[in-house]
């Protein structure tokens, strides 16, 4: 236990968070024994008069953010960058050679007797932000001799690069748009049909090459936090030690132990 090198107040030793710390005298303080001179004044050390500071700096605070922030945003990224990834990898093969059950990336022409097929609008997230919300109409995909229908229901937010016809807060693929489309081939009612995962305006536009360098940077945040914990730990420790010399030390620090004995007694 820490003491109140004023009154004796007991305060946990390697977190003494209600205490307040005087640089100059190297001692802790309740905050009882570190009252202002007057209202809405700092609180200052009942011996130096100087300034006090709260014994647990922000140290711990930032490094439980940078440690909390690094892990949920650089995991995220790191998953997507891996799933984009693995989009990207998936064959490719030509419409007219695909088979029921297979997994494959398509690249063709939209057709559509509706227009738009796919429409998004803008959702700004803040500070220059934001992503695109799609919605849209199942489409066929044609390739030379070859045409089958896609199925966009599960690919929604999944629509990577950048559509072929959009505005500031606006987008859109059209009947006669090419696109790419990664997904697993099925039958229904005879006739093949994809149920597309993604879809890409671009037949290399699944993968994002700085998606996984931005993970490893938020990776190294948190790394960082914990650097700083680490720092603030042994930083509170030592100050825990410097404190228990000052107050065992006969001297003007003395106070009453609860057994009548002074605190610098054996």
């Amino acid at each position: 236990m820490v003491d109140c090198a004023k009154c004796g107040r007991k305060f946990f030793q390697h977190s003494p968070v209600n205490a307040l710390w005087c640089d100059k005298d190297h001692v802790f303080l309740c905050r009882k024994c570190t009252k202002p001179d007057a209202p809405k004044q700092p609180r200052v050390c009942s011996f130096c008069s100087g300034r006090v500071s709260a014994a647990l700096s922000g140290g711990f605070a930032l490094a439980i953010f940078l440690i909390a922030l690094g892990l949920a945003l650089g995991t995220l990224l790191y998953f997507d960058a891996e799933y984009r990834s693995s989009l990207q990898s998936t064959p490719e093969v030509p419409v007219s050679s695909i088979h029921p059950g297979e997994v494959v990336r398509l690249y063709g022409v939209i057709s559509s007797s509706q227009d738009p097929v796919l429409s998004a609008y803008w959702q700004s997230s803040g500070k220059g932000g934001g992503s695109w919300v799609w919605s849209g109409h199942d489409f066929y995909l044609n390739q030379g001799s070859g045409t089958v229908l896609v199925d966009v229901s599960n690919m929604m937010s999944h629509i990577y690069g950048n559509p072929p016809h959009s505005s500031s807060n606006q987008a859109s693929y059209q009947s006669g748009d090419t696109i790419a489309v990664v997904g697993t081939v099925d039958t229904s009612g005879g006739s093949l049909i994809l149920h597309a995962q993604a879809a890409s305006a671009s037949d290399g536009g699944f993968g994002d090459p700085a998606a996984l360098p931005v993970a490893i940077g938020f990776y190294i945040m948190a790394t960082a936090g914990v650097v700083v914990a680490i720092y603030s730990y042994v930083k509170a420790v030592g100050r825990v030690r410097d404190h228990e010399k000052r107050v065992r030390q006969p001297g003007m620090y003395d106070y009453r132990l609860p057994d009548g004995r002074p605190s610098s007694s054996p």
